[in-house]
């Protein structure tokens, strides 16, 4: 079984390369539209030349934030200089990376802190017009979905911390990395199978309502022939 350290690491070279890989398909855009390639500063630290790109997007993102920095200001090579020039707290990027980037990545190593998991409150689906088909959806289904443990939530992320992006983002805690891991893909097939049932249950009252409104025209229809 996979230690937490490397779980934690695969996603990191997992996000680290989706980065690359869009990064690539933009730069490629650009040069295809003929204009020239832009880049920001957090795609600028995630390039092997870096000296940082191992610490993966979410926590370059973390201390470029802390530095009271634009992760995503963009800017050209040929802008590069005046960019990094008229940037105040570049001492304070560079401050932030030594101290957050190695405080955060040996908390890990050594086990400490909690486990976190980023979620988004779950869209409920618009309420059907007609109350008799309201009434008429399946029970069994909207039972079983609410029994399920945070059945009002989609999971999207976990974290063995909580990063400066993620202060304001809602969040379950846990006591230790280990227990997010197992809750977060535990339930997370689950809510995935939930939404789709859902989705079609309510796809099927929206075609059931089209139809009886088509119904209730021709009706009229007849009545005033």
């Amino acid at each position: 079984a996979k230690t937490q350290l490397q779980i934690y690491h695969d996603k990191q070279q997992k996000q680290q390369q989706q980065q690359q890989n869009d990064d690539n398909k933009k730069r490629k855009k650009k040069k295809k539209d003929g204009g020239s390639s832009s880049i920001n500063l957090k795609m600028l630290l995630l390039k092997p030349n870096s000296g940082v790109f191992h610490y993966g997007p979410s926590l370059i993102e973390h201390c470029i934030l802390c530095a009271n920095l634009p992760p995503h200001t963009k800017f050209t090579l040929d802008t590069l200089e005046d960019v990094v020039a008229s940037l105040s707290s570049w001492d304070d990027l560079i401050s932030s990376l030594k101290a957050e980037g190695s405080r955060i990545l040996e908390n890990f190593d050594c086990g400490d802190g909690k486990g976190f998991i980023l979620y988004r409150e779950k869209e409920t689906l618009g309420p059907n017009t007609n109350e008799t088909n309201t009434k008429a959806t399946s029970s069994a289904l909207s039972d079983a979905i609410k029994k399920m443990p945070h059945s009002d939530k989609v999971f999207e992320e976990f974290q063995p911390h909580l990063l400066k992006q993620h202060e304001d983002r809602p969040r379950l805690i846990y006591d230790n990395f280990s227990m997010a891991i197992d809750e977060f893909y535990s339930l997370m097939e689950g809510q995935k199978r939930a939404i789709r049932a859902e989705a079609a249950e309510h796809a099927a009252r929206e075609r059931l309502e089209k139809i009886r409104k088509d119904q209730s025209k021709r009706m009229e229809g007849l009545e005033i022939e």
